[in-house]
């Protein structure tokens, strides 16, 4: 949002608009003055770089933009026609403090963010969404710059054709694409992630109180609850945060959803100490998931639609790995690079195996590494001397594998300054 200084310079009357007696510095409000016009006026569009349209595929955003808010059909139906046409799209920039009109005043201006969104389909390609940042759903985290959205993967539904007078009257009659295609991130996920969490809700409460639902619409719930749960899904990551990641589901048929992954459920690697692990988990990577029994139940925009998922449950464990490498006799004798964990010369140094992240071994006591190595992540080089399954229940999965030390990783880069090339 421009600075509140900036816009009273055309309009004194400038205000932040209120939330609950707090001020929202995403939405301006402004007494309307007769020079105004909204964002989809002929005028503001070289001003604001907007795109009509294209003309090769004005039919196929009518469909997409279905169904239109004129459609008299079913609520129901209209609801099940708008789910199919959620798409998946990149957000590519903001523009800021967009004139638009207030909702019940017409005496009134209102200046909010839009964000310009790119549909992922080929088809749909020149195609630019706008979307309010009122609307731009669970991956605006709260006291996040709608800045930082940009560069993000999102699902979209087109909300409404903003439809652009041109100033020619004939050339209207003309020029059949003069439309702007206006979004809203929240709508989609409404959609698509409301009927699966309300599947799942519904099936609990049912499950708390039979008499609230009836039992053959029960027995219906329970069924497409075990069916959402028992698949795993293919997605790409839309956004990532210290609490966890966002995923957007790519595949058609389920339209879609974006389902959040709390940061202890990403992976067993993400809790690596290498550090080419950590980056593994980036905006635009594909990951598997499936959704959880146990849902998050919060009340607040947005958050009632967020599914919370698990990646993690279809990973072999690392100790599991180490075992079956011990049973089958492939660990002793193999080298890795590794990076040291813990610096301990009396009772041996904890390393960790690159191709084995997430599973803890034992180094040599006098190998020549010094308290930095943890510090700075050191790359070695190692090799493993004794692997053995320790003595103990069937399902206690303890190991003990010892290794040597060969060299640290900065023995190549060292060989290499002493040469010429």
């Amino acid at each position: 949002m421009l600075p509140l200084k900036v816009i009273q310079q055309t309009h004194p009357s400038a205000i932040y608009a209120e939330d609950e007696g707090r001020k929202n510095r995403d939405i301006v409000i402004a007494d309307k003055i007769k020079s105004d016009t909204f964002w989809f006026d002929f005028n503001l569009k070289d001003e604001l770089k907007l795109e009509f349209i294209p003309k090769d595929i004005v039919a196929e955003v009518n469909d997409l933009a279905r169904p239109s808010a004129s459609d008299t059909r079913s609520e129901a139906f209209n609801r099940i026609l708008a789910k199919e046409r959620v798409f998946p799209g990149f957000v590519e920039s903001v523009i800021e403090s967009m004139p638009c009109p207030h909702e019940t005043d017409k005496s009134k201006i209102v200046f909010i963010d839009y964000l310009v969104v790119t549909p992922l389909n080929p088809i749909y390609s020149e195609l630019k969404v706008y979307v309010p940042s009122t609307k731009a759903g669970m991956l605006r985290l709260p006291r996040t710059n709608l800045k930082e959205m940009v560069g993000r993967y999102v699902s979209c539904k087109i909300e409404n054709l903003r439809l652009c007078k041109l100033p020619n009257f004939y050339e209207t009659k003309k020029v059949w694409n003069n439309f702007y295609a206006e979004g809203s991130i929240d709508l989609a996920e409404t959609l698509v992630c409301g009927d699966i969490k309300a599947t799942i809700a519904e099936a609990r409460k049912g499950k708390e109180s039979p008499s609230v639902v009836n039992r053959s619409v029960l027995e219906q719930l329970k069924n497409e609850k075990a069916e959402w749960l028992s698949r795993s899904y293919n997605g790409i990551i839309a956004q990532t945060s210290n609490r966890g990641i966002y995923v957007i589901c790519t595949e058609k048929e389920l339209n879609y959803f974006t389902v959040f992954i709390p940061r202890g459920k990403i992976s067993y690697v993400y809790e690596s100490v290498i550090p080419s692990i950590a980056l593994k988990f980036k905006i635009g990577e594909q990951i598997s998931f499936k959704i959880l029994d146990n849902q998050i139940y919060r009340a607040g925009k947005g958050l009632e639609n967020q599914i919370i998922a698990d990646a993690k449950c279809l990973e072999t464990r690392p100790r599991d790995r180490v075992i079956q490498l011990i049973a089958d006799e492939k660990l002793v004798g193999t080298t890795h690079k590794a990076y040291v964990v813990a610096y301990d010369v009396t009772r041996g140094h904890k390393i960790e195996l690159e191709d084995l992240a997430g599973a803890i071994v034992k180094l040599e006591t006098k190998a020549p590494i010094t308290p930095d190595f943890v510090v700075k992540q050191t790359p070695i080089f190692v090799k493993v001397e004794r692997a053995r399954r320790t003595a103990s229940p069937a399902d206690d999965l303890r190991y003990s594998v010892y290794c040597s030390y060969i060299s640290d990783a900065g023995t190549k880069e060292k060989a290499v300054s002493a040469f010429e090339f």
